[in-house]
């Protein structure tokens, strides 16, 4: 697969620095980013784009984590 564009992101990327601290983090459900970490770790891809976290960040080569950037 040349790109994949979701939402979240595995969890294995959590930017856990734009975790909200006013948040009970073990209250908040994370099955998606769960499921896309066994996705990613299954899939042979180029690149990855995702969002939510209302950063942008590099998280490796092949990954990332989009909000004011253009790619």
């Amino acid at each position: 697969m040349d790109f994949v564009f979701t939402h979240t992101v595995p969890f294995k990327y959590i930017p856990t620095e734009r975790l909200l601290s006013e948040f009970e983090q073990k209250n908040v459900d994370q099955s998606t980013e769960v499921f896309l970490d066994k996705v990613e770790s299954n899939l042979d891809y180029t690149h990855w784009y995702a969002g939510h976290f209302h950063c942008d960040k590099k998280v490796n080569d092949k990954f990332d984590i989009l909000y004011h950037s253009i790619e």
